[in-house]
């Protein structure tokens, strides 16, 4: 490993600072991304992925990416496993604040795909930017684009939970359709 390339990266202690600095990577690279999601969930639970669109539709390239990242902050690469023929999910491990190790699942897909069938293709005009903190600006899904792949995913999945019902109404809201 260069240590070169070590030392660029800021320690990464917890699942914001792995956001944060790949938010950063991805945008050093000029790769479009957004993040897909309920991002408080996705926050604060420690089960869910981080799940990202990224317009990189080799399966090599979105392998070395995340290990040029990883390698950038000193993390590992616990498990790969490639979900569909575009979508990737990487378990990250980092050492916490407490030094315990945990890990986050970085999942990224260039268009949303189930069972082999196009359901949901991104563009960048369904993109916006968000701001969570003074650090961080994160790109995500206009509120249309949200629901309607929300929607679609978890239709799809057949699982929808009270915190997932009540992240469809938000997004109903912020479009002012019906909420029924």
């Amino acid at each position: 490993m260069n240590n070169s390339k070590m030392s660029l990266g800021t320690k990464i202690n917890s699942r914001i600072s792995l956001l944060s600095n790949f938010i950063g990577y991805l945008e050093k690279e000029k790769i479009e991304y957004c993040f897909l999601g309920d991002l408080e969930k996705s926050l604060l639970d420690q089960e869910s992925d981080l799940d990202f669109y990224i317009n990189i539709n080799q399966k090599k390239l979105i392998i070395n990416l995340v290990q040029d990242f990883c390698e950038e902050h000193n993390l590992k690469v616990a498990n790969l496993l490639q979900h569909e023929f575009n979508s990737f999910q990487f378990s990250i491990c980092y050492e916490n604040i407490l030094k315990n190790i945990e890990i986050v699942h970085l999942d990224f897909c260039n268009e949303y795909i189930r069972e082999n069938r196009r359901i949901y293709k991104f563009k960048s005009e369904n993109i916006k930017t968000m701001k969570i903190n003074d650090k961080i600006d994160l790109k995500v899904l206009k509120s249309e684009s949200a629901l309607v792949y929300y929607l679609l995913k978890k239709i799809l999945k057949l699982k929808i939970d009270d915190q997932e019902l009540n992240y469809i109404f938000k997004l109903s809201k912020e479009i002012d359709i019906l909420e029924n």
